[in-house]
């Protein structure tokens, strides 16, 4: 039975970290395509693929939690806001219902991180629930705009 107001997720493996993303900003998943590298990317940002057309910056989502190295089997291409954004993943898990209390708050160790909105737990292991809009940093998309722009 599913919890009222649970939002449904995609959940996903990065590197040997569970992780939900809000199934409604989830465009597609794919296998993974070429990447060009970014100059100067941040963090955990990959580089740029061209997704049906259309320039996407690339995040490691295995990188993103600390992890050093991944295989990377998917790309889940998700909508942000007005944008578009490839999250590389380890492995797809399928759909769940996620607790509508989960977002509620981190810990204060976890407060500072980049694109972690909450923390859950799933089938007996913790799971980081994805804040969408803090996963690319705003420099990458105003670097690719100025390219466009040229």
């Amino acid at each position: 039975m599913i919890q009222a107001g649970a939002q449904l997720s995609l959940v996903v493996c990065l590197g040997d970290s569970i992780c939900a993303l809000p199934i409604g900003c989830v465009a597609e998943v794919l296998r993974p395509l070429p990447i060009l590298p970014l100059a100067d990317p941040a963090d955990a940002v990959l580089g740029v693929s061209i997704v049906r057309g259309a320039t996407v910056p690339i995040v490691d989502g295995p990188k993103l939690l600390g992890a050093a190295n991944s295989c990377d089997d998917r790309l889940v291409v998700l909508r942000v806001d007005t944008r578009r954004v490839g999250l590389m993943v380890t492995s797809v898990l399928g759909v769940r219902a996620i607790p509508p209390d989960v977002s509620a708050g981190l810990p204060p160790l976890l407060a500072g991180m980049r694109g972690i909105a909450g923390i859950a737990a799933l089938d007996g292991r913790l799971m980081a629930v994805l804040d969408l809009a803090r996963l690319v940093p705003p420099t990458v998309f105003s670097a690719l705009d100025e390219r466009s722009a040229a």
